[in-house]
């Protein structure tokens, strides 16, 4: 799960990410959104799991608050799901990633 809480803005993203998710290489800074990419990615392959929810339950205020970054963010969690259930991006091990925004399952 992550949460962006009351937070606006790219590092608000970026350390619900740090904090909820798993990642892999971790990320030091707010700096790259491909590394986030990347990073979140890695660290779905290093889980080993078949199946896995990334819920962001107040995903429509940050959304409201900040409408650029949650574009490029719901992106990336929507890219990084189709990517996984890939075998041959996640070295055949597939996994189905599921991403709940607030009340949505996408």
């Amino acid at each position: 799960m992550i949460s962006t809480s009351r937070y606006e803005g790219r590092g608000a993203f970026f350390a619900a990410a740090r904090a909820g998710l798993p990642l892999d290489p971790p990320l030091m800074s707010s700096r790259s959104w491909d590394a986030l990419s990347d990073s979140l990615g890695g660290g779905l392959i290093e889980l080993g799991s078949a199946r896995v929810v990334i819920h962001w339950p107040d995903a429509d205020e940050f959304a409201a608050r900040c409408p650029a970054e949650f574009k490029i963010a719901r992106s990336i969690l929507d890219d990084v799901a189709s990517l996984m259930a890939d075998p041959t991006m996640t070295g055949g091990a597939a996994c189905d990633v599921r991403v709940r925004l607030g009340d949505h399952c996408l």
